[in-house]
């Protein structure tokens, strides 16, 4: 019912940024679709960037009340 997708990236390991998008019934919902930039990860960590943006996803989501997705 609700899948949600992360990738991270960065220029030559500067300017790190993220993307979650999100399917609901099968179907893509651009209006949840999100943008990261990654503020606490210097350097080309994708790990350590992957669990920022995977932490301030659903630590908003759970603080709004949200329900979470059943697959990411």
């Amino acid at each position: 019912m609700h899948i949600e997708c992360f990738d991270n990236s960065n220029i030559q390991g500067s300017e790190p940024v993220a993307a979650c998008v999100v399917f609901k019934n099968a179907k893509p919902s651009k209006k949840d679709y999100r943008h990261f930039n990654i503020k606490t990860v210097s350097g080309p960590d994708d790990f350590a960037s992957m669990e920022e943006v995977v932490y301030r996803r659903y630590k908003r989501m759970l603080d709004e009340g949200q329900s979470l997705p059943q697959l990411i």
